[in-house]
């Protein structure tokens, strides 16, 4: 058989058929290539896939827990605050029922102390104490007092808020809020 002689074809001929046979070795690379590569690269993606499955697994385990033990710590609240409202109405009934026997003692306190006492007379005072819970004279947990004879001067311990002036055109103890008083006596 007689083929053609290369020189009789057209000039186009030849570099078309030089980049026909690298396309298909290059794409025989390719397919080659990816043939081999994409088992690797499938084994990755399933491993990170499965690393990120795993890692929101343990976050949602993790937001579980957190929610059990809110849970749980919300109970126990509800139940301790059940407790001390329990308690509360206990010691309000009770406190109520203290302030009911006091205003039925003070009366009888007031007539047995007698008509000479404007304040708080013994058998007042005594009430006062005992109910209140104030302790008595010498009691540690009391300040140290400052006897004296309040009349007279000299004897009277010196009390915060008062200050001698030394001008002759002022009085020589002065008290805060003392004009005013003397304007409320005047008017």
């Amino acid at each position: 058989m007689n083929l053609p002689s290369i020189s009789l074809l057209p000039w186009w001929v030849k570099p078309l058929a030089i980049v026909t046979v690298l396309a298909g070795v290059g794409y025989g690379i390719y397919h080659t290539g990816y043939q081999a590569a994409a088992p690797d690269w499938q084994d990755k993606l399933d491993k990170q896939k499965a690393d990120y499955e795993s890692t929101l697994r343990q976050t949602a385990e993790a937001k579980s827990r957190e929610l059990a033990k809110a849970a749980s710590d919300t109970q126990k609240y509800a139940q301790l605050a059940h407790q001390l409202g329990v308690t509360l109405l206990a010691t309000e009934s009770q406190l109520k029922a203290k302030q009911q026997q006091i205003k039925q003692r003070i009366p009888d306190a007031i007539r047995m102390d007698g008509q000479h006492w404007t304040g708080l007379g013994p058998v007042s005072l005594r009430l006062y104490q005992a109910e209140l819970g104030y302790g008595t004279a010498g009691d540690p947990s009391l300040p140290e007092t400052q006897p004296g004879d309040a009349a007279k001067a000299d004897q009277a311990a010196p009390v915060p808020g008062y200050h001698q002036k030394t001008s002759w055109l002022t009085p020589v103890i002065t008290v805060p809020g003392a004009a005013r008083w003397k304007r409320s006596l005047t008017a």
